[in-house]
């Protein structure tokens, strides 16, 4: 039997310093693709979610009624709410480029309330692309209301304006075949849409109320719209 040494057993060739570069390299590459491929898979769920955003302001603003940030985070963001900003930012891009839409968000910064704001320069198209009658009529009476609010200074109490209906044809003690219940149309529905402010003057007795140009007002319409509106009423 021949003598076995230890230096006659072969053991495993260690890998030199260049086969650990190369391990360390193929490491890194891998590291470094895992990570891109991450932060692909984030930008897109970003992508999607303001899609998802967009989408969800523009049937919330088909009834007028202000989004809230608490909404958007449940109904919407759910487990990337952290991303809020950053989705926000993508979908007013959005909105601003595709639909011409400005997402604005109310001066009272702790609530956080967005309302989506559209161009009305061209007063006539607008009106016409509506195709509801009712929904026609009412805005017809908004503008008429704005016009008889900014002629009249800014403000006008309730019974100034009652009147001033009435001579329109408008009695808000009857109820209107298409607006309905008038009152309620106007200190609800147009308040809740934020066309209107409806508020009780400071120091008054009996207690009295005034209606002013509400926040949306302000930011979506011009006074010239308005005026020339009237102005296209009475002359067709």
């Amino acid at each position: 039997m021949p003598k076995v040494t230890a230096n006659s057993q072969k053991s495993a060739p260690m890998p030199s310093c260049s086969s650990k570069s190369k391990i360390s390299t193929v490491s890194q590459v891998h590291e470094q693709n895992s990570t891109q491929n991450d932060l692909t898979t984030e930008s897109e769920d970003l992508e999607r979610k303001a899609i998802e955003l967009v989408q969800y302001l523009l049937i919330a603003d088909q009834k007028k009624i202000p989004v809230r940030k608490i909404d958007i985070n449940n109904h919407i963001l759910k487990d990337q709410k952290k991303y809020f900003p950053t989705i926000l930012k993508k979908s007013r891009d959005m909105l601003q480029s595709v639909f011409g839409a400005k997402l604005i968000e109310f001066d009272d910064k702790l609530k956080k309330r967005y309302i989506l704001i559209t161009s009305r320069s061209d007063i006539r198209r607008n009106i016409d692309l509506i195709s509801s009658e009712e929904e026609s009529a009412k805005l017809g009476l908004l503008f008429n209301i704005l016009a008889i609010i900014y002629m009249n200074g800014g403000v006008i109490s309730d019974s100034d304006l009652w009147k001033a209906l009435r001579k329109l044809g408008v009695d808000p003690d009857v109820h209107h075949e298409v607006f309905g219940d008038v009152k309620k149309l106007l200190t609800e529905e147009f308040v809740r849409q934020y066309y209107l402010e409806y508020v009780r003057q400071s120091n008054s007795e009996p207690i009295q109320y005034e209606f002013h140009w509400g926040f949306r007002a302000e930011k979506e319409l011009q006074k010239k719209d308005v005026l020339l509106y009237i102005h296209i009423s009475s002359t067709t």
